[in-house]
């Protein structure tokens, strides 16, 4: 019992975790929305729409935290969008939206010094570019086709019928065209 307002969450066993996006892997034996970030291994615990953040499992929990990449300015994903158009306004509106949701603020990040779509590198797959997977496989670890197209960017939802072996082939020449 607890005299404070309290959350109590189960985990079946030690927990096990399963990349959840970029940067982020996901506590699966458990009903409840428990992240961890890889680069700092801190936790975040989805509890309706607000996020809570502890060093540990076992807490102390506090309140207001917000998940790598999510420190959005004023907190808006519009005002946020609306930025890095200004910023990147070369950048494809497909591909500059779904990098936004993607990386969020860590989207300077997989971008870089680009200037231009040309400095992104190759396309290796309709929307991916080489740059991409660079940071993929530098920040996130990635290190097969199948971990980048479902697991990190879920481009694998839409390119079903796309094959995937210029991807492959990079990814093998160890991130080189080849």
């Amino acid at each position: 019992f607890s005299p404070r307002p309290s959350i109590l969450v189960l985990i079946d066993g030690k927990p096990v975790l399963r990349r959840a996006g970029p940067g982020l892997l996901r506590v699966i034996n458990t009903r409840a929305l428990l992240l961890e970030d890889e680069k700092t291994s801190r936790f975040f615990l989805g509890v309706g729409d607000r996020w809570l953040e502890a060093a540990s499992l076992d807490g102390p929990w506090t309140a207001g935290a917000k998940l790598p990449g999510g420190d959005l300015p004023q907190g808006s994903l519009a005002v946020f969008l609306r930025t890095v158009e200004r910023r990147y306004p070369w950048l494809p509106p497909r591909i500059r939206q779904r990098c936004a949701h993607a990386y969020g603020t860590r989207l300077e990040r997989v971008l870089g010094t680009a200037s231009a779509l040309a400095d992104l590198g190759n396309e290796l797959l309709p929307d991916l570019y080489e740059r991409e997977v660079e940071y993929l496989c530098r920040e996130e670890f990635a290190r097969t086709t199948q971990d980048i197209l479902w697991r990190r960017t879920k481009l694998g939802l839409h390119l079903l019928n796309v094959d995937s072996s210029p991807l492959e082939r990079w990814l093998e020449a160890g991130g080189h065209a080849a």
